[in-house]
């Protein structure tokens, strides 16, 4: 899946970082494809995982500077992802690098990341910029 217009929410830092979280999801794609080494892979895991966590707290930043209503339900919803990511990742250093555990983690996150961009972050960002707007 490549980042595409379909996924901008109109402010500027939560797209860079989204358009950042595609790249990074990509490369695990890549990897697989390539047969890039297991070193590499876990490399591409630590540094999303980290990369993730700070996305989410810039988001809930901007969340709480315009009182958004649904930040709770929200930052659930980031706290249910970190923990899948965290059992996929875990499962990934238990059983060893493997195509089907980097395809695994590929299509959860991006099917995750492309509906949580599109639904919940689109419902945030619109709230923000109408905020802002007054």
């Amino acid at each position: 899946m490549q980042w595409d217009s379909t996924l901008e929410c109109g402010v500027e830092l939560v797209d860079n970082e989204h358009r950042e979280l595609f790249r990074i999801v990509e490369s695990l794609s890549k990897n697989e494809k390539e047969g890039v080494e297991a070193a590499l892979s876990k490399e591409t895991l630590d540094f999303l995982g980290e990369y993730v966590a700070t996305h989410f707290k810039h988001e809930e930043a901007l969340m709480q500077e315009c009182a958004y209503p649904y930040a709770s339900e929200h930052q659930q919803l980031h706290a249910k992802f970190v923990q899948t990511f965290l059992n996929l990742k875990e499962k990934y250093e238990k059983n060893g690098e493997s195509k089907k555990m980097t395809k695994e983690i590929y299509h959860s996150t991006m099917s995750w990341l492309i509906n949580h961009i599109q639904v919940i972050d689109m419902r945030f960002t619109q709230y923000y910029r109408n905020r802002n707007e007054m």
